[in-house]
């Protein structure tokens, strides 16, 4: 290591076995704490998701330039780290929380590139679908978990009391999650 140099911890995500969930693209279909329809399973019980999972470990990963991929839960970790940049940007703009729960709203219903698109930023980290129905299946979970972040982020970069934005989660914006964005 360089003098001055500053080596970053990454945190990985806790579900990374590989034959513990289904996978699409290579990456993990993890339960969600979800109610709406997709090819997620519903999480039972108490606990974090993968959705809370990726807001708690956002602010630590999002300084990390490069990602050592361990398995199949750091790959929907990397997705998810690199949607809430988008989301946190977005909303960076916005006044207060009715108005950036309207643009979270949209962005998560936005068309979005998957594994084989022209243009798709995580083409070295996910595997190509071997199939349409793969291909099919991992669009429908991401759009779920696309969902699902936008309809939480709300509570983190919004504060409880006034709804005004929260400046301490609003400095993300300028931040860029491996030099790599989502669309």
């Amino acid at each position: 290591v360089r003098c001055g140099a500053v080596r970053r911890m990454v945190y990985h995500s806790g579900s990374n076995q590989e034959d513990a969930h289904e996978q699409a693209c290579g990456c993990a279909l993890l339960p969600l704490k979800t109610e709406s329809p997709g090819p997620a399973p519903r999480m039972e019980g108490e606990g974090d998701d993968a959705v809370d999972e990726a807001i708690y470990l956002f602010r630590s990963n999002v300084f990390s330039r490069k990602y050592d991929v361990h398995g199949p839960g750091d790959r929907l970790l990397i997705y998810l780290t690199m949607y809430i940049n988008t989301c946190i940007k977005r909303v960076s703009s916005v006044a207060d929380r009715s108005s950036g729960v309207k643009v979270l709203d949209s962005l998560a219903r936005e068309e979005f590139k998957i594994p084989g698109d022209p243009g798709f930023a995580l083409a070295g980290f996910l595997h190509l679908p071997k199939s349409a129905e793969e291909g099919d299946v991992f669009r429908e979970y991401i759009r779920q978990c696309r969902e699902e972040v936008s309809a939480r982020i709300a509570n983190f970069c919004f504060r409880q009391d006034d709804g005004k934005p929260d400046k301490f989660w609003m400095a993300f914006a300028k931040r860029t999650f491996m030099n790599k964005e989502i669309n």
